[in-house]
């Protein structure tokens, strides 16, 4: 994979805040073209001791150089940032990111036949299902529907998306998410359905060959589309 040269881009980035058309950006509402510090090497050497693995080498220079999550694709890049209990990455809605799934290999085996695991949990106790109980008030059905509840998370646990950390939200619940694990590492996949589960990968516009895209492609190509709708002067 190409090595990415960041130098220049948080400024380039931050300049946009200024252009006639910034708020135009899809996202930009959100973000506001705020991007955090970057990290230092030390840093993000804490990072990899705590997770066990070297982040991807694209994603690492954008936190070196560029910033630890902030404008950016969609609603922008979620941020890394240093808690308590550690460096913990958040998502859009301020959870944080498990870190002892991103060890495990992409993709969860699971997903093959996630499909059929959810029939299964329906098919296989249908007379404890709570759509069976007439009275949907009742203490009966209550019990049924905490008991349904407990099945469906356990499933949901299981087919957790291993091996990938999300980066970005593109709205409805449908995430972008990075490969840091097995033989994608390092390559961006998009998650169309808001299930963690049915990931498809991303690839680079107008290529024939569907080749899979970097994070640093997929940060670099919004960059460019942003920086031509940025800089469009608006209608008065």
């Amino acid at each position: 994979m190409t090595t990415i040269d960041w130098s220049g881009i948080r400024d380039r980035v931050l300049r946009l805040r200024e252009a006639p058309g910034a708020l135009e950006v899809f996202g930009a509402r959100r973000h506001q073209w705020v991007l955090d510090d970057p990290l230092s090497i030390a840093q993000i050497g804490e990072i990899e001791d705590q997770i066990g693995m070297t982040l991807p080498a694209d994603y690492r220079g954008f936190l070196l150089h560029v910033g630890a999550g902030g404008a950016g694709p969609w609603y922008g890049i979620f941020s890394l940032r240093e808690t308590p209990e550690g460096w913990r990455w958040f998502d859009d809605v301020k959870m944080t990111v498990d870190h002892e799934l991103l060890s495990v290999p992409f993709p969860n085996p699971l997903h093959a036949t996630a499909d059929s695991l959810w029939k299964a949990l329906h098919d296989d106790h249908p007379d404890e299902h709570p759509d069976r109980y007439p009275d949907p008030n009742s203490e009966e059905t209550r019990a049924a529907r905490r008991a349904w509840v407990v099945r469906e998370r356990a499933l949901a646990q299981k087919l957790k998306a291993t091996g990938v950390l999300p980066l970005s939200h593109q709205g409805c619940g449908m995430r972008d998410w990075l490969v840091v694990t097995g033989e994608e590492r390092g390559t961006m996949w998009c998650d169309p359905e808001g299930d963690g589960v049915h990931l498809y990968a991303g690839y680079l516009p107008g290529d024939p060959e569907f080749g899979r895209i970097t994070f640093g492609q997929y940060y670099l190509l919004w960059l460019e589309e942003a920086t031509r709708t940025a800089s469009r002067r608006t209608r008065a």
